[in-house]
């Protein structure tokens, strides 16, 4: 009867060996399959990240081109008023003032778009 219920023991420890060693490949598994799906997000959100910041920086290049045109025409037309009469003055002060105006309403623009991405 001893050896009986040695033998009983024994494939009782196998078995419960072998149950816990199932859950521990199910355990491994699930989390290596977890793991795979968050590599997979994280690399969308990589690329979709990559993506924006692209359009973000074209976006900001292109105002940043804008201003400086309009800061050249600026100097330009500042230069004119150097060198104009004082009957053409009132006509190029006008233009200045509308430059300087887009100029200080662009480079505004540019600061609060960068301050909302921050």
């Amino acid at each position: 009867m001893k050896k009986n219920e040695q033998l009983i023991k024994t494939n009782v420890a196998a078995a419960d060996e072998k149950k816990s060693a199932e859950k521990r490949e199910e355990y491994i598994d699930n989390l290596t399959t977890k793991l795979k799906e968050w590599n997979r997000e994280l690399e969308k959100f990589e690329i979709n990240n990559a993506k924006k910041l692209a359009e973000i920086r074209k976006k900001m290049d292109d105002n940043l081109a804008y201003l400086k045109t309009k800061r050249d025409k600026l100097n330009n037309k500042l230069g004119q008023v150097e060198r104009v009469r004082k009957e053409n003055f009132e006509e190029i002060r006008n233009d200045l003032d509308t430059l300087w105006e887009d100029l200080k309403v662009g480079l505004t623009a540019i600061k609060e778009a960068i301050k909302r991405r921050d």
